[in-house]
């Protein structure tokens, strides 16, 4: 359905083997889109971190937006994608793929710009999301290590 666009580590193989199956569904909840998580890690200090840093906590969409916790160059890429939004008017329509976990994390496998560029707007949202359900594990999605226990 969308892998080739994917932009995060998925692995479609392991996913396949898992038994990851997908649904859509339709969103109009800006508040939902908040609690996505990103694929955008904060470390233990504060500061920026990278998926294999074992003690980074990864970012949701509605604190992702936070230009302190942005590099330059992220924030512009959000700051061009917001401005696109609100020139566009309401709603900030998105077509957003997600893994989602068996205890309900979701992690957004790609448009982490335009979704904290959506939710940073404050307005409202129409989402298409294409949920990949399956197990937390990082053999499927790296950044799933993060999500045990």
């Amino acid at each position: 359905m969308f892998g080739r666009f994917i932009r995060t580590e998925l692995n479609w193989d392991a996913a396949a083997r898992s038994g990851c199956h997908v649904s859509t569904r339709n969103c109009r909840l800006r508040t939902e889109l908040g609690e996505f998580h990103t694929v955008w890690y904060l470390g233990p200090h504060g500061g920026r971190a990278g998926v294999n840093d074992p003690s980074a906590r990864p970012l949701r969409v509605r604190e992702a937006g936070a230009p302190a916790l942005l590099t330059a160059e992220r924030n512009l890429v959000v700051r061009e994608f917001e401005n696109e939004f609100v020139r566009a008017g309401a709603p900030a329509t998105l077509e957003l793929p997600v893994y989602e976990t068996e205890s309900g994390v979701r992690i957004l496998l790609d448009g982490n710009h335009r979704a904290v560029a959506a939710h940073r707007s404050g307005l409202p949202v129409d989402l298409l999301i294409h949920r990949l359900h399956g197990p937390a594990d990082a053999a499927i999605l790296p950044d799933l290590v993060h999500y045990r226990g």
